[in-house]
């Protein structure tokens, strides 16, 4: 079976890069500068059969939405990613990156959507950031259609491991109700 690709969309700076790396290093590393491409790892899948996971991590400017379409073509699952302690990262989602996904893909392509940074809610700072809280997450998940919400704080290390479960599961529903009968046919080669 291929990979199940999964793509990471959201702004600069919600932690797309910190989400992966902290996935693929089982810890929290500080990503490159610029991180963008693709990693492949093996993960347990539902019937815990080992599964490969191919995630392509993507760039946020609107200079570089032409390169990141280039890795939309048969997407498994999107991860469509906001700051908890961001509101405008959490409106972006509706007004940016959901239209992005729709104008660009199959409609039945399932999307993960994931609040990052979950730390901010315990801060200090909380009441001046006036973050979003979990119930808001899940309502803008209903309204988007999403298959699934998750919150996660890569460097803490809460909650990574359950958004790739998450993408797993996603991904392999995705397949199971999209496959596309073969025809079996004789190759000629003359």
């Amino acid at each position: 079976m291929p990979p199940i690709k999964c793509v990471i969309l959201g702004n600069c700076g919600v932690g797309k890069s910190s989400l992966l790396h902290s996935y693929i290093n089982r810890g929290f590393t500080e990503p490159p500068r610029f991180s963008c491409g693709p990693y492949l790892t093996k993960v347990t899948g539902p019937d815990r059969e080992l599964v490969d996971l191919l995630i392509f991590d993507t760039l946020s400017s609107k200079d570089c939405d032409r390169i990141n379409r280039l890795s939309y073509r048969h997407t498994d699952v999107f991860l469509l990613c906001f700051s908890v302690a961001t509101p405008d990262d959490f409106y972006y989602v509706r007004l940016r990156w959901l239209p992005e996904v729709r104008d660009h893909c199959p409609p039945s392509v399932p999307i993960v959507l994931v609040g990052t940074k979950l730390e901010m809610r315990e801060s200090d700072e909380f009441p001046r950031l006036g973050c979003i809280t979990h119930d808001q997450g899940l309502m803008l998940a209903q309204e988007i259609g999403a298959l699934d919400y998750r919150e996660c704080s890569a460097r803490q290390g809460i909650g990574i491991s359950e958004v790739f479960e998450s993408v797993v599961q996603c991904g392999l529903y995705y397949r199971s109700i999209n496959r596309i009968p073969r025809k079996k046919g004789k190759c000629v080669v003359m």
